[in-house]
Parts: C-alpha cells; structure tokens; sequence
C-alpha cells in the first residue's frame, strides 16, 4: 500500500452516491488475491501481472463531492442510477442494488459543488494531523486541460498543511480501450496498472504500462 498511510479520512472526487466511499465494506477477489470483510457486494476479477498484497486500513471518514450526489437512502434516486446499467447487464445491476442498500447503512458525507470550488474546504473540515486519500474515478475526462491542472494545484496546495495521497483510475487516450490506474504516495502521480472500465481485469504488469 502507501508507507504511512494506513489510516486515512477518504474523499471521493465525482462521487455519485458514495459507493467508492465504501471501499473497505466490500470483498474483493481477484484470482488468489482475496481482501475485504464478508460483505453483501462481492467484486471478482481477474489479475494479471503481479499480485498485490493485502494491506489492512482504517477509514477515518468519508466525504464525496459531486455537482449532484446521488442519495442512497431516497427509492427514486437509486432507481434512477440503476437505470443507467445496460439492461443485459444483471449482475451488475443487482451488484449495484446492493451496493446502494450497503451505502444508505453507512455515514458519509456527499458535498454538492464544483470540486475546483470546495476542495479547500473540504480539506480544511478534516481534523489536523489526518492523512487524507483523495481518489477519482473516470471523471478527469470531464474536465479541460486547465481544471486538471487547477485539481492537481490544489491537491498539492492542500499537502503542504496535512498528508495528502491520491489513487486516480481514469479512461486512457486515443485508442487505447482501457482504464489508466495511478498513485501519488508523495511523489506525483505514477501510473502502476491498466485494467477493463468494468473491473472484470486489472493488469499490474510493469512491461505493459505507458504514460497517458
């Protein structure tokens, strides 16, 4: 995992309705990697390249920030994010419903604004002294070239008052159909994995990875 970083307040750029948010409330398998707690959402893969290692952590808390989060806990907000899974797709979308049944169980807090916006006051509500993880998943490509540059400026702005480290799994360019997986322990941003937009694969083989 991140040296250091094993305890962290997470907050969830493009969050929706919060399920990034819950990342340790999930099981994970992936070929012989298993993590996670027993846990109603089960998310199977499969890993090629190396394997990672199990590593124990402790969310602190959990804060999303959307332009218009969705409400776990409101019938009619979910039925309108599950209407969004192609409707061949069944396991995913009762992966979903559960997913949003575990979601309206657990405390979170889902920001409403512009990140570029409330960032800053979102660091400043952590408590002193608490590492933060900052992830984003598929909602760079959103953004032009200038708000990626003002995001970055201000997650760097924001490490100088606390620990600050970032996961991004983001779509790559041009041609390539896959998933860009990156981390920042302190660093910058490092590309370390390229995986399917679904999850159904994550490939840590360092031969494979390319600047996007």
């Amino acid at each position: 995992w991140m040296s250091g970083l094993d305890r962290f307040h997470l907050v969830d750029v493009g969050t929706s309705a919060g399920l990034n948010l819950l990342l340790d409330k999930y099981h994970y398998r992936w070929g012989g990697f298993e993590w996670g707690p027993e846990s109603p959402v089960s998310l199977v893969g499969q890993v090629r390249g190396n394997l990672p290692e199990p590593v124990d952590i402790e969310i602190l808390g959990r804060t999303g920030i959307d332009l218009n989060p969705i409400d776990p806990t409101r019938p009619e907000e979910r039925r309108w994010l599950e209407s969004l899974v192609w409707p061949e797709h069944n396991e995913r979308r009762d992966r979903l419903h559960s997913a949003l049944e575990l979601a309206s169980q657990v405390e979170m807090d889902l920001v409403v604004g512009d990140v570029l916006q409330v960032l800053p006051d979102v660091l400043d509500t952590i408590p002193d002294g608490t590492p933060v993880l900052i992830m984003n998943s598929f909602v760079l490509n959103q953004f032009t070239d200038e708000q990626r540059s003002e995001f970055e400026r201000l997650v760097l702005a924001g490490s100088s008052e606390r620990v600050i480290r970032s996961v991004s799994m983001e779509a790559g360019s041009g041609s390539r159909a896959v998933a860009i997986l990156s981390v920042d322990r302190g660093e910058g941003l490092r590309q370390v994995g390229v995986g399917h937009h679904h999850g159904e694969w994550v490939d840590f083989d360092p031969t494979k990875l390319t600047d996007h």
